[in-house]
Formats: C-alpha cells, structure tokens, sequence
C-alpha cells in the first residue's frame, strides 16, 4: 500500500511525504514538553492571585453561557378532556393512543390557547408533544385558540413525554 509517504517506523521517526518531513509523535512529544515545562509557572501564577481576574472571568462567561442555552420558563400543559376520561370502557375497544379528546377537551385547549399567548408574549417557542391523539389535538386546539403558531420553532413528538409523567405520578402524592 502507499499513500505518497515512506515510513520505517510511524511512532517516533520522520516520514517522508510529498510536502515535507514531518514527525507523527515527534511534533506531540514536543508541545508536551513545552507545556510540561510551563506547568510549575502556571501553577505559581496561580497560587499568587496574578490569575485570580482571569479565573473569575473564565467562570463568569461559562456561567452566563450554561445559562443563555436554557429557556426563560418552562410550561407544562395536560391534554384536555379525553374519551377516556368520560368514558373508561372505550379503552376496550379503542387503544390508548387513539383516544380523541372530547368537544369540552378542544374548548378547553383553545381557552388554553387564548391563555398562554399571554404568558408567552413575543419569544420563541419549543413545543415537545406526546404522538398521543390527545396530546397532538390539544397541541391544535391550542392554535385555534389564539396561540401564536408563528413563534414556534420546533414542535418535537416524542413518546417518552407520556412515561416520564407516569414515573412522575406514580413518585408524587402531589402530582398536579
């Protein structure tokens, strides 16, 4: 095989390549050195304080950068009135994930809608939805009422969303 460059032994000696000689662990083992030499200074400035503005500054700027990634405020909205909250025998007949809501559970999606468009204001909205039928025709409803599908910049289905309410009824006595 050969790629345009000699070799005897890749770890420590020059390769003989078309733009030059060139060392694969060589170049390494020398900025290893140098930053091995140049760690007792550091470590001196360190403990001096000299660094003390330059550290300080370093953790602001990682904070404020953790920060600006999270959204303002987090709203968590439970579908409206289902079939199968009026009704628990459809679940024999019709499966869990196609339970539709109710006229009572889309009046109380668009008054929802009518609702957050307040809360919102003008800001950018992510909206994580249950596949449920549920779930997607709240979502809807919530247009219907007046939310302001224009800010919406991502609506992502997800079906762990449905679980991780489970997990968190079944740990709380005091689950909304």
């Amino acid at each position: 095989m050969s790629y345009g460059y000699k070799t005897d032994d890749v770890k420590n000696k020059p390769v003989e390549c078309s733009t030059g000689r060139y060392s694969f662990l060589g170049a390494k083992a020398t900025r290893m050195d140098n930053l091995l030499e140049m760690l007792p200074e550091l470590q001196a400035q360190i403990e001096s304080g000299k660094l003390d503005s330059a550290i300080t500054a370093l953790q602001t700027r990682k904070k404020h950068l953790t920060w600006s990634r999270l959204p303002e405020r987090v709203l968590l909205l439970r579908h409206g009135q289902s079939e199968g909250n009026i009704n628990h025998r459809i679940y024999a007949s019709k499966g869990d994930s196609k339970l539709e809501l109710t006229t009572k559970g889309l009046e109380q999606a668009r008054e929802a809608g009518q609702r957050l468009k307040a809360i919102v204001g003008k800001g950018n909205v992510f909206i994580a939805v249950s596949p449920f039928e549920r779930a997607l025709e709240t979502m809807y409803g919530l247009f219907q009422g007046g939310f302001p599908r224009d800010q919406v910049r991502v609506v992502h289905h997800d079906p762990r969303i449905r679980w991780a309410l489970i997990f968190l009824h079944c740990k709380s006595d005091h689950f909304f």
